[in-house]
């Protein structure tokens, strides 16, 4: 493999290593067209001052695959 694609990927596994294994809550909510239409920003407004008093981080993604059920909060502990 080429030294560029090496790098490339050792510099994405190390972005990637706190999301593998969060030190803290992880706070995952689906803020795709469809869930935005389920009031999903709403949520967000909500869960912000509530991550922050908690000490754990809340993410923005696209789809978790679940549009039928939006919106959609996925949440991951230190723990597992």
């Amino acid at each position: 493999m080429s030294s560029v694609y090496e790098e490339l990927r050792e510099a994405a596994e190390l972005a990637a290593a706190p999301r593998r294994s969060p030190s803290r809550p992880l706070i995952r909510v689906d803020l795709s067209t469809s869930s935005i239409a389920a009031e999903a920003d709403r949520l967000w407004e909500a869960l912000e001052p509530l991550a922050a008093e908690h000490g754990a981080e809340l993410m923005r993604v696209g789809t978790l695959g679940l549009s039928w059920l939006e919106p959609v909060v996925e949440v991951e502990r230190p723990d597992g």
